[in-house]
């Protein structure tokens, strides 16, 4: 049985879940040569031999495959650089580096022949990149997003049962779904990009992470999310870009409210959820957005891909930067923290409202953008 040789660079959640799921496939042995951790004297399970530099991976002419998944932007992109360069293919789980310089770490991964794999980078164990690259690659599509960051899932859905904002980081953080410094994901910075990420995928074009309309996760009253439960409506980390038909993309990333005929109402925990709209008509992807095993499963497929493809992961055009114009959302449900608030606007219930237009002054208020259905549950 032949034998792939493999490097990892990251010895954290995903990387030891990555090793613990090898299997043989395909008449192929893979065999982990070895790892580079940030601290060697840390106990780990796992019978690997160890290093702290990079470069020993990255330059060893034995391996035949490098999988990233330490995180970080700068050094990881040009570890992933060399790597390319040096004729290996890669595979990487990082969605910040992907979403900022994707575009010239695919055009060398197409000037050097070498395979680079991104599945892990978005949603988890969800494998939307293929879905996109391949099966949705033929009629156009009009609008994508979701809910892409399962910590911000799972605080929501724990808001919901009656924890306070900063109980349920603490659960997020002991269940292992939250950093120790959980802002990228409760300020919308994780889901904005992997929401570039499938941008491009869907029409081939790279928004920039900065300009997106990106809002935070608040410290919502419960008995708010209540009144919302109680006509249908749950509160989800929406991430949603619509491109129109003049070609103009518009993009924005925060907390939604979905009604019960949406896909995205059942939704609890980690869980992520894709939606994908176009001629063919609307696709849901679901499955575990967050944990080791579930984001392995997707740094597998891209090394059982590179396998079979021996070239890079898509042949399309890098694509260039595009501006985002603005939200793409059209209707908002208001909700006052004072249930006997008077508001304009289709009245849902007490101090609930659907409008057309978010409201100028917002003291007292919260706004979600409605998604996908009809608000009177």
């Amino acid at each position: 049985m032949a034998t792939v040789q493999i490097g990892l660079i990251g010895m954290g959640t995903v990387g030891q879940a990555v090793v613990e799921l090898n299997r043989p496939w395909a008449g192929l042995d893979f065999h982990f040569v070895k790892a580079c951790v940030r601290r060697a004297d840390r106990p780990r399970p796992l019978p690997i031999p160890l290093t702290q530099d990079p470069m020993e991976i990255i330059d060893d002419p034995a391996l035949d495959i490098i999988v990233e998944v330490a995180g970080g932007r700068e050094e990881p992109l040009a570890w992933i650089g060399r790597a390319l360069a040096n004729g290996k293919a890669v595979v990487t789980a990082n969605k910040e580096v992907i979403a900022y310089h994707g575009a010239e770490l695919i055009q060398k991964s197409q000037e050097w022949d070498t395979f680079f794999g991104f599945e892990a980078s978005v949603a988890g164990g969800i494998p939307v990149v293929d879905t996109l690259v391949t099966h949705m690659s033929a009629a156009p599509l009009s609008d994508i997003g979701g809910v892409l960051n399962g910590t911000s899932s799972y605080v929501l859905t724990a808001m919901e049962n009656g924890m306070a904002l900063s109980e349920a980081i603490s659960q997020a953080q002991l269940r292992g779904y939250a950093e120790a410094n959980p802002e990228n994901d409760l300020k919308g910075h994780d889901a904005v990009r992997k929401l570039v990420i499938l941008v491009w995928l869907a029409w081939g074009v790279w928004l920039s992470p900065d300009q997106i309309l990106r809002e935070g996760l608040q410290d919502y009253p419960v008995d708010l999310l209540h009144r919302l439960a109680r006509k249908g409506l749950h509160v989800r980390p929406w991430a949603w870009a619509h491109r129109d038909a003049e070609g103009t993309i518009k993009a924005a990333v925060g907390p939604a409210v979905v009604s019960k005929g949406h896909p995205a109402f059942s939704l609890k925990g980690a869980q992520n959820g894709v939606e994908i709209r176009g001629q063919a008509g609307t696709f849901w992807l679901q499955g575990p957005g967050a944990g080791g095993v579930a984001t392995a499963t997707s740094v597998w497929a891209d090394i059982h891909r590179s396998q079979r493809l021996k070239s890079p992961l898509l042949a399309l055009a890098p694509g260039s930067r595009a501006f985002v114009t603005g939200s793409p959302h059209e209707r908002y449900v208001v909700a006052a923290h004072d249930p006997d608030r008077d508001l304009s606007g289709t009245l849902l219930g007490p101090g609930m409202a659907v409008q057309d237009e978010p409201p100028a002054g917002a003291e007292g208020l919260s706004v979600f953008p409605l998604i996908n259905g009809s608000a009177d549950g």
